[in-house]
């Protein structure tokens, strides 16, 4: 039929709108009706949708019209046969199964009595899903919102499981829609299943699988579906959809099955929703103009691309990497004005006017793709719109499956109300199992199948959502699979859950695969001392757990849960103890030995450091009241000796105290009634006894009595008798000296208190008077008291305190017999300063900083994955980023970015199959595990998070059955991270902790700090770590949200509204009422409930007292503190002051506090370090005072000056070191009894003892009174001034001079006498004696020289004196010079021996036998004495002699190589023979040896024939001959190059040309 009109339609002003009006009289869905007019309006909405997709059709392809039409909606009821397009057997309609439109065509929705009509031929052209596609982004405007209604006539079966969901509307980019209401299926009856033949069934059940709005799919092949020849479909669900249509109208071309083929096509921008629809640019094969006549070019360009581009007409393309001829009006921003083929468009170049282009471009390397910035293509639009349904229907669903491009819906005033009555939606939980449930009763909950949504993003779609109010529901707005909502101004009413966020993006950011999880980082370890463990050595096997000890028995010490080293005691590595086995001590260690196997290792035992924390004085009088010790025994008539202060008996356990021995003298006799009363007083007849208490259980506090003043029981933030067996300690004397005493503390009073007796004090927050606290008071002495054991306070020995009793020895020490108090008393404890994060576990995150790497910081919120798994292979759960400390920020090209993560485990589900579905994150709530700071835990055993299967949404940290917050869910999500198979660490498949690379989760040494990363941290793996990337979680971020009623059961108005509620929310309950997070999802919203309470974040703003609490944010919980008030603060600005009003509660400042004023404290300060802080104006210094054990290290100063106090000092010793800029020095006295002076001097940072020096200045002098001595060891001592010894002098050593030394005479006395013939006079250094020395008195003296004589030796007398005497003869003389005498007397070489002269001069006649070397010359010689050959002749030196082949014939026999020689003289020869050729050595240069070839048949040459014979190959660049072989051989003839053809030759000869 043709298209009458059709200008009209697209060329007026009205002409594009169609009109639907259900009321009309001449409304007509009859074929021959266009319905743009509002006199013929068509009665059906989808009778207008077909026609609107036909006003659609351009002839020719790609350019069909798009967001052209609007349908008018007048008021009235409207129903839409939403069922599947296909048949009762679940086959799809096609084309085949599409007649043309005629007027006998079926097209009536309902009979004339309103009853659905199954036959309609409309239906067919629905979505294989259900659902009546909008096409080419039509919009359906309402006349009014309340009057204009709609009601589906399929509503998909809830109990079936085989029937999907299905959806009222399919909708296309570009549509609007506008005010009009859905209502619940007619009463007349709906489809509930698709092969219902007819709508039968009352719409009496749930519609919670239909949803009013959802996407046409234009994305996905619709396989899982076979048409009605039994063929799966090959098309998406669009793209069938225009085929159908093709097939209705006979103007429009049919389909070919083949749609790049086919006229009627879907438009790139009905499934592209904002955005390109590529995943990157396009290749572009060539590019022309002249694509109509050769070499005729145009000003239209001709773009072919590699594969099918998927454009239309007037997409937004951006082409670039043209080049050649006028490339630059070919490349840049161009629409597409045709499309001829799916690989082939066209659009016009720049600059039009100036004319056609000279020539084609070239293509090579050019690239087309959408341009992103467009607006082509729009967000589906919903605005204005009302669902109001009773039995649950949805309202829409913006699933990014089935989309492309920026995947967005907007909506703004959508209402929807959507109740649930169906009871069988709903299950109860009954105290042991769900039952079923009503829509009345406000204690059942939605079925987890049951569930419904008002507005749902899905599979990485985006929803921007204005002013939509969702009332009912089980979930009002939802994101999944990495879906995005922005909700403003909206609210939430009734209901189950406000926002939920579930899981996250399927494929990460680019810029979110360039990090590495490199290690684990777990809590920090608390302090310990390591000393050698002495007298044992280890035999330790490498990635072996068993440790044996030489001696082998269990006294070295060491016991399970301590920590050891080995081999050095800074090893980084420490291993805990898991058991010592009796007998012979074997270690079994927690984790395999990681260091060299060793038969005979050291190893160092680490105790955990403890601090004191100050208490209060005991009460001496008191305490000995309670003791036995020196303690009268009551007895009938026991005298009392008040003078020595005996007031107080025990009697069978108990002890007394008798207010008349008090006021009394003298001793006392007593009466015969036992005391036997265990409170009160009662008289033994004479004496009336005081109830005192159990014997050596109480110590009672000094000062400490009023009942109504209670003593300190906070010390530090510590609880007396809250830490497991507290011991409480006291300094007392003990004779001449001091020793520390101590008493087990008891909570209870009982005689052996279990661990939890002493947790309980702070657990159930326990104060004194309570009747489990350690603090108790004594009406009947008026005074507090600490109560404690017998066993241990009243012990005489060393008790399990490792002291004696406190009671003991007060009683027993007669100095504390009249003494009234002692010092102070003290406990101990462990000091667990960490911060919190070091008391997690977290991961080492690396991000790649090089140039080639698009990367970023991590985001808290992202899920991680390992880094380019298939689809459907990453993790088995969902772990996600918490919490990140940035450790060294990421620089591109210059540093990789450094982070250390918390990563939470997402994805903790119910164990009830009824609500297993659900998935929620681990509780933030506790993070960190509760500190008992009474008794610290370095590392708390791995937590077992449960989520609640009666309150949805609530995850518990138990210990498996039982909640115990002070566990670690981080430990519990690292666990099961590091057996994740996809991460293949070793933990994967193996629980035994000794196997090399295992990763034993447990607190390590050091800080979280690079340099500690071999200390502190643990790596992942042994190859650098595990490639991640990071997910975007779904996302719910809704501003200014109203909550109101949500969370009462079913949702309904029956439950929720005030009235009718027949419960209170607990806080969980109304926070999970408002928002749950599964599996990773994210939701954050701010808003008001219904009580008026503002939340922004994770804050709470009481609407009436405006006070703030922090919601889903983790503190750290301190056990026995208040833990409801933990705000977390960027920054405060207090104006005024700070008042902390609780008294015991310890106030902790983590970070750096700067006090700009002064500070008053009124009791003990208490600090590890001091330093004051000088103003240089005032010509003060900064000096830094602390107190130490030891020499400080260098890291201990700041500032030369700085004072180190040593803790306990030594008698005459230092009384602590100073920092002299260099090293630490000794300084002070601790008393004037011995004085010790060790000088020294700094050696680089470490201070050395040298020689002291005690200098007296000022004229100051040394003075020893009485029989004081002088005394110096066996150092120097130097006297500056004069030394008068009055007395004798006796030096028992060496006495060394450096000046003169002087001995003053008197009376004639020589000056300087040895005492002794037999003494030595030693003159170490120079002697000078300026008169005459006289050496020996008699020959038998000696004078020994042992040194060397530096000046001449003369006599006193010329010619006077001998050297030597004729019997006594000097041995040898040595002479350097010449000997001068007169004569020399006898020989000069005798016969035994022999004389050696350098120089001899003979002026006459020399004869002599002389040996040796003669220099100089002969003046005559006429013969050889022995005769030498010559070249074979004698030769004797009286004649010249004749030499063979030299002077005269012959030859000479000679050896050797002549290395140069101008002539060698060759015979010639002509024989005609072989002879052999000589040859140099290989690689010679220079004249060489010549040589032949081992076989004479070798390179021989014949000189009478000219030939060389006897070689296999011949090498050359070229030979020339005349010919080569003979005609019988493979190679013969002539060889002929030239530039010319050839000409001539022979048999054999071979031309080369070139």
């Amino acid at each position: 039929m043709a298209l009458t009109r059709l200008k009209n339609v697209f060329t007026s002003k009205t002409g594009r709108c169609l009109y639907v009006n259900s009321d009309d009289f001449d409304a007509s869905d009859s074929f021959d009706n266009r319905g743009n007019s509002p006199n013929r309006p068509f009665k059906t909405i989808q009778r207008a949708l077909l026609e609107a997709a036909r006003f659609s059709y351009r002839s020719g392809q790609y350019n069909d019209a798009f967001e052209a039409f609007s349908i008018v909606l007048y008021p009235g009821d409207y129903v839409i046969d939403n069922r599947p397009g296909s048949n009762t057997t679940g086959q799809a309609y096609t084309a085949t199964d599409i007649a043309e439109l005629s007027a006998a065509s079926d097209m009536d929705l309902v009979d004339a009595a309103g009853n659905p009509n199954p036959n309609n031929i409309l239906h067919r052209f629905n979505s294989v899903e259900g659902g009546v596609i909008i096409p080419r982004g039509t919009s359906i405007v309402g006349m009014d919102l309340r009057k204009t209604k709609l009601r589906p006539l399929y509503v998909p079966d809830p109990e079936a499981g085989a029937i999907s969901g299905s959806a009222i509307f399919r909708v296309t980019g570009g549509c609007y829609f506008w005010q009009f209401s859905f209502f619940d299926g007619p009463s007349t009856g709906v489809y509930k299943d698709p092969a219902q033949p007819s709508a039968s069934s009352p719409p009496t059940y749930s519609h919670h699988k239909l949803t009013c709005f959802e996407y046409a799919d234009g994305k996905n092949t619709q396989s899982g579906v076979n048409d009605t020849s039994g063929n799966a479909l090959v098309t998406t669900d669009l793209d069938l959809y225009y085929q159908k249509i093709a097939k209705a109208f006979s103007d429009i071309p049919d389909s070919t099955s083949v749609i790049s083929a086919d006229e009627l096509q879907k438009r790139v921008e009905e499934n592209r929703i904002v955005g390109p629809n590529t995943s990157g640019p396009k290749t572009v094969s060539s590019v022309v103009t002249d694509f109509a006549s050769t070499n005729v070019f145009t000003t239209t360009a001709e773009v072919t691309t590699a594969d099918d581009h998927g454009f239309s007409v007037g997409t937004p393309v951006l082409i670039s990497g043209i080049t050649g001829t006028d490339a630059s009006r070919f490349n840049g921003s161009y629409y597409i004005s045709e499309i001829p083929t799916t690989t082939t468009f066209r659009y016009i170049i720049k600059d039009p006017g100036t004319g056609a282009p000279s020539g084609n471009p070239t293509a090579t390397n050019a690239t087309v793709e959408v341009e992103v910035d467009n607006v082509d293509s729009s967000s589906p639009y919903i605005f204005n719109i009302s669902l109001r349904s009773t039995w649950g229907m949805q309202g829409m669903h913006a699933d990014g499956s089935k989309s492309t491009g920026f995947k967005s819906m907007v909506v703004a005033q959508f209402t929807g109300v959507s109740l649930q009555k169906d009871d069988n939606a709903f299950i109860k939980w009954d105290g042991s199992a769900y039952i079923a449930g009503s829509h009345t009763d406000g204690d059942s909950i939605f079925k987890a199948s049951y569930r419904n949504f008002h507005v749902k993003a899905s599979n990485d779609s985006v929803i921007q959502a204005v002013s939509v109010f969702a009332v009912g529901f089980a979930d009002h707005f939802v994101t999944e699979s990495g879906g995005d909502q922005s909700i403003t101004n909206s609210n939430s009413n009734f209901g189950s859950c406000a926002l939920r966020a579930k899981g996250f993006k399927s494929v990460p950011f680019t810029q979110d695969k360039a990090g590495t999880i490199t290690h684990v980082i777990p809590p920090q370890k608390l302090a310990r001392t390591y000393a050698t463990v002495s007298g044992y050595t280890f035999s330790v096997t490498q990635n072996n757990k068993s440790v044996t000890v030489s001696p082998a028995d269990v006294n070295h010490g060491i016991v399970a849960g301590d920590y050891v080293r080995f081999n050095t005691i800074d090893n980084v590595e420490s291993y805990k103890v898991d058991t010592v086995t009796g007998g012979n001590g074997t270690l079994t260690l927690n984790r395999g030995y990681r260091g060299t196997t060793n038969a005979s290792e050291i190893a160092y035992k680490g105790t955990i450091n403890t601090i004191p924390v100050g208490y209060v004085a005991l009460d001496v009088q008191k305490i000995q009241y309670n003791s036995t010790q020196n303690n009268v025994q009551w007895t009938s008539g026991a005298s009392f000796n008040t003078d020595q202060g005996q007031y107080s008996c025990y009697y069978n356990g108990n002890s007394y105290y008798s207010p008349t021995l008090a006021g009394s003298s003298g001793t006392i006799q007593g009466g015969s009634t036992a005391p036997t009363h265990t409170s009160g007083s009662a008289s033994d007849g004479i004496l009336t006894w005081t109830y005192v208490g159990p014997v050596n259980t109480r110590l009672y506090l000094y000062g400490y009595n009023s009942q109504a003043t209670k003593p300190p029981y906070k010390l530090q933030g510590f609880s007396i008798g809250a830490k497991k067996q507290d011991v409480l300690y006291v300094s007392l004397i003990s004779g001449s000296t001091t020793g520390t005493y101590a008493a087990l503390i008891s909570p209870d009073g009982s005689t052996s208190p279990a661990d939890t007796v002493y947790t309980d004090v702070t657990v159930q927050s326990f104060t004194p008077g309570d009747p489990n606290h350690p603090l108790q008071f004594s009406t009947e002495l008026g005074c507090w008291y600490v109560r404690v054991t017998a066993a241990t306070s009243g012990s005489s020995s060393v008790a399990s305190t490792g002291h004696v009793g406190i009671h003991y020895h007060l009683s027993a020490e007669n100095f504390y017999a009249n003494s009234l108090f002692s010092g102070a008393s003290y406990l101990t404890r462990i000091p667990d300063n960490r911060s919190s994060r070091d008391r997690t576990y977290r991961l080492r995150y690396e991000v790649n900083s090089s140039a080639s790497a698009l990367s970023r910081e991590p985001i808290n919120g992202y899920v991680i994955q390992p880094r380019n798994v298939p689809t459907g292979q990453s993790y088995g759960s969902v772990y996600y980023i918490y919490d990140i400390k940035t450790e060294q920020e990421l620089i591109k090209s210059v540093q990789n970015g450094i982070y250390y993560m918390t990563v939470i485990k997402g994805s903790i589900s119910p164990t009830n199959a009824n609500v297993s579905d659900f998935s929620f994150s681990q509780n933030i709530n506790n993070l960190y595990p509760v500190l008992d700071k009474d008794n610290p835990t370095e590392d708390p055993n791995e937590a077992v998070s449960i989520a609640s299967n009666t309150t949805i949404g609530l995850v518990e940290t138990t210990d498996g059955t039982a909640e115990d917050k002070s566990l670690s869910i981080t430990k519990e999500a690292i666990a099961d991270w590091i057996i994740e198979t996809r991460n293949n660490y070793t933990n994967a498949s193996t629980t035994d902790s000794a196997v090399a690379n295992f990763i034993t989760l447990e607190a390590r040494d050091g800080e979280s700090r690079e340099i500690d990363t071999t200390l502190r941290m643990i790596p992942v793996n042994n190859t650098g770590g595990t490639d991640t990337e990071l997910r975007r979680p779904s996302i719910l971020r809704s501003g200014n949200h109203t909550f109101e009623y949500v969370g009462f059961g079913p949702g309904n108005y029956s439950t929720g509204l005030p009235s009718v509620q027949n419960r209170v929310l607990t806080e969980a309950e109304t926070l999970l009422s408002q928002s749950q997070k599964e599996d990773g999802g994210i939701a954050f919203y701010s808003g008001l409930n219904s009580n008026g309470d503002l939340f922004i974040g994770n804050t709470r703003i009481s609407a009436v007292t405006g006070e703030e609490a922090s919601l889903d944010t983790p503190s750290l919980s301190i056990v026995g503190e208040t833990a409801n008030l933990r705000p977390v603060f960027d920054e405060i600005i207090i104006r005024d002051k700070i008042t902390i009003e609780d008294t015991q509660l310890e106030s902790e400042i983590k970070g750096y506090l700067a006090v700009r004023q002064d500070v008053t404290v009124d009791k003990n300060l208490s600090a590890a370090d001091l330093t004051i802080k000088g103003e240089s104006v005032n010509n003060e210094a900064t000096k830094k005072f602390n107190v130490v054990t030891q020499t400080p290290s260098t890291a201990d100063a700041a500032n030369a000056g700085d004072m180190s106090f040593l803790g306990n000092f030594s008698d005459g010793d230092q009384l602590g070191y100073y920092w002299t800029g260099a090293a630490w020095a000794k300084f002070g006295l601790t008393d004037t009894g011995n004085l010790k002076i060790t000088g020294g001097s700094a050696s680089g940072s470490t201070w050395v003892d040298g020689a002291g020096d005690l200098q007296l200045k000022n004229g100051l002098g040394i003075d020893i009174q009485s029989t004081g001595t002088l005394n110096v060891n066996s150092g120097a001592t130097t006297l500056g001034g004069n030394l008068v010894v009055t007395g004798t002098s006796e030096f028992n050593n060496t006495v060394d001079v450096d000046g003169n030394f002087a001995v003053r005479t008197s009376g004639g006395v020589d000056k300087f006498t040895i005492a002794s013939s037999t003494g030595n006079a030693v003159a170490s250094g120079n002697l000078t004696v300026n008169g005459n020395i006289d050496l020996g008195s008699s020959t038998s003296n000696t004078l020994t020289i042992t040194a060397q004589i530096d000046a001449d030796v003369d006599p006193a007398a010329n010619n006077t004196y001998d050297f030597g005497q004729t019997n006594l003869k000097w041995k040898d003389g040595y002479f350097g010079g010449t000997v001068n005498a007169t004569t020399f007397a006898g020989n000069v070489s005798s016969s035994t021996g022999t004389s050696t002269f350098n120089n001899v001069t003979v002026n006459g006649t020399l004869s002599a036998t002389l040996t040796g070397n003669i220099s100089g010359n002969s003046a005559t010689a006429t013969q050889l004495q022995t005769a030498r050959n010559i070249g074979g002749v004698s030769f004797n030196g009286t004649a010249d002699i004749d030499l063979p082949g030299v002077n005269t014939a012959g030859n000479q026999n000679t050896s050797g190589t002549a290395t140069q020689a101008d002539n060698i003289n060759i015979d010639e020869s002509n024989t005609n023979g072989s002879f052999q050729v000589t040859f140099s050595a290989n690689n010679n240069a220079g004249y060489s040896r010549q040589y032949i070839d081992t076989d004479n048949g070798h390179f021989v040459y014949n000189p009478s024939t000219w030939s060389l014979s006897g070689l296999n190959n011949i090498s050359a660049s070229s030979i020339s001959a005349t010919t080569f072989g003979t005609a019988t051989q493979n190679a013969y003839g002539t060889r002929t190059v030239s530039t010319g053809n050839p000409a001539g030759g022979s048999d054999g000869d071979i031309w080369y040309k070139y």
